[in-house]
């Protein structure tokens, strides 16, 4: 049978994870490579990654792609969580948020920091404050270093989302 483009890239796909999983040297994969172009037929790409196994998908990466399906289902059908206002009641007094148990307001997402921001009662509003994050801390769909929150915005912490207030 003639060999598509569609075959192609999955036979370079798959020599590339076999070459990135060590089963390869990067000369045999450069070979194979050239040789998965050139073929005409499928048995040829199929002698070229015979001693390759199939590599399952990593077991993280199936994690990740549920988690982000099932969290914009949810949002589709119920909009963003809502966060009530933190019960800070003195000036100055602050909250952090982030992955890491030590935070006050823990969000267990790989897409938000350990010390991801901080929420501080200043002159009797809110102020959300980037701590460095890698991901980001969004209001309203606005990147921000730093805002005064109302209620009804939504904030952002790399992929979750929430409305404050």
């Amino acid at each position: 049978m003639r060999v598509s483009d569609r075959m192609r890239e999955r036979t370079t796909n798959r020599l590339t994870r076999g070459c990135a999983e060590g089963y390869l040297s990067v000369d045999t994969l450069s070979v194979r490579v050239d040789a998965a172009f050139s073929a005409r037929r499928d048995s040829e790409l199929d002698r070229l990654v015979a001693d390759v196994p199939k590599l399952p998908w990593r077991l993280d990466e199936v994690r990740r792609f549920v988690g982000r399906t099932a969290r914009r289902a949810r949002e589709w059908l119920y909009g963003p969580p809502r966060l009530p206002p933190p019960p800070l009641t003195t000036e100055g007094e602050h909250m952090l948020i982030g992955r890491a148990e030590s935070c006050n307001l823990v969000i267990e997402s790989p897409t938000v920091s350990r010390r991801h921001a901080e929420l501080r009662l200043h002159d009797g509003r809110w102020l959300l404050s980037d701590l460095g994050s890698t991901n980001g801390t969004w209001v309203n769909g606005w990147h921000v270093e730093q805002a005064v929150l109302e209620s009804g915005d939504v904030i952002g912490f790399g992929e979750f989302s929430a409305t404050f207030g």
